[in-house]
């Protein structure tokens, strides 16, 4: 450098190294992003579970979540009826069973066929993708092949 300033040359690399930087920082980001996108919308999905299950042992009336591709809704009923709250997702959802509801009893426990609700994403980089559910419990995990609810490692 000179006295006078920057030569071309030394502009043009150091705008060079900023956009690498930015190029870099910028796909890191798209990951992390969608990462947190998945693990947030599987937890949401676990608390509104949760908070089902309790709403059917202090009201002592049977409650019931319906699946959907891009969407879960709960009921205060069984039949659903009686919608509580519907979710729009981002990621697409799929489950192990050809049935797409789960209801829980006046003691809060499950007797249907819904046990694993997975996030269907190809290149999934979210640590919690999935949620098994038996009679008794619910878990959060990650699914470790293309079928959901037959291999997964619960958190």
């Amino acid at each position: 450098m000179n006295r006078h300033g920057l030569s071309l040359v030394e502009m043009v690399t150091v705008m060079a190294i900023i956009g690498i930087l930015l190029a870099i920082g910028t796909l890191g980001f798209n990951r992390m992003s969608r990462k947190y996108g998945i693990e947030g919308e599987i937890r949401a999905l676990y608390a509104d579970l949760t908070e089902l299950r309790l709403r059917a042992m202090y009201t002592k009336k049977p409650h019931a979540i319906v699946y959907e591709r891009n969407a879960y809704a709960t009921y205060s009923s069984v039949p659903p009826r009686g919608l509580i709250l519907r979710r729009e997702l981002t990621y697409p959802l799929i489950w192990n069973t050809e049935s797409a509801v789960t209801t829980f009893d006046t003691q809060g426990l499950a007797f249907d066929n819904v046990s694993a609700v997975c996030i269907d994403v190809a290149d999934n980089p979210g640590s919690v993708d999935s949620i098994y559910n038996t009679t008794a419990f619910i878990k959060t995990g990650k699914h470790h092949d293309s079928h959901c609810g037959t291999d997964i490692e619960l958190r």
